[in-house]
């Protein structure tokens, strides 16, 4: 596997304790995902939204969403179509909080506590492509396997940190899009997508996720403020 780029986007399922985690000595992932080879549509999962027309989210809080801090403009940022009045890095990482200016209709997720461990599965779900001409205008899901913890690749371990993940599984992956979208876990936002295949066009690329059991007080703060 090539040491690779920025991307986005993922999905999961039971979470496994910080202290139960196994770092392993694979290479590195690429970044910016979506998901290939997922399902269209998932129920119940309208709590993903899509950000600046060409990233995903989640709606953590009516005003709230978590998304990569990559995905965020300099100038105006939208979210589920509406506009954010700001915009909150999390600490280092590659994970931001958008403000909305008015509520979303539309259904919340908390935050997990917990950091998947390897061997957690989980459910990806994203805005992404499903090859590099496609349009981001399709929510898709796809079930991952984490399989690392952490990055010994400088960029890689910045942008997620010592208790970032990467998930795949056999035919499905993050690409151009998912980034900033989500990791679910037990129905809880465990993970959020900051490194895949931009150009969908790299079936050994995984997806990497910054996770939010290591982010839980800084975000939390983001979203009450």
């Amino acid at each position: 596997m090539k040491n690779r780029i920025p991307a986005v986007y993922v999905l999961v399922s039971v979470l496994a304790s910080a202290c139960s985690m196994d770092a392993t000595t694979e290479s590195p992932t690429q970044r910016s995902a979506q998901a290939i080879g997922g399902h269209a549509n998932p129920s119940n999962a309208d709590y993903v939204v899509s950000v600046n027309g060409s990233c995903s989210g989640t709606l953590v809080a009516p005003t709230k969403v978590v998304t990569a801090q990559h995905c965020i403009h300099s100038g105006e940022n939208r979210a589920g179509g509406v506009v954010a009045t700001r915009a909150t890095q999390i600490g280092a990482r590659d994970v931001a909080v958008l403000t909305l200016s008015r509520a979303l209709d539309l259904p919340t997720v908390r935050l997990a506590r917990e950091i998947p461990g390897v061997g957690t599965k989980g459910t990806l779900i994203g805005f992404g492509r499903t090859e590099d001409s496609s349009a981001f205008d399709t929510r898709r899901e796809a079930r991952l396997r984490v399989y690392k913890v952490g990055s010994n690749v400088a960029d890689e371990s910045d942008r997620i940190g010592p208790t970032g993940f990467f998930a795949r599984n056999a035919d499905s992956r993050g690409c151009g899009a998912d980034s900033g979208g989500a990791f679910m876990v037990g129905g809880m936002l465990a993970g959020v997508t900051v490194l895949g295949d931009p150009s969908c066009s790299h079936p050994d690329w995984d997806t990497g996720f910054a996770a939010v059991g290591s982010l839980y007080d800084q975000l939390s703060t983001a979203i009450e403020d």
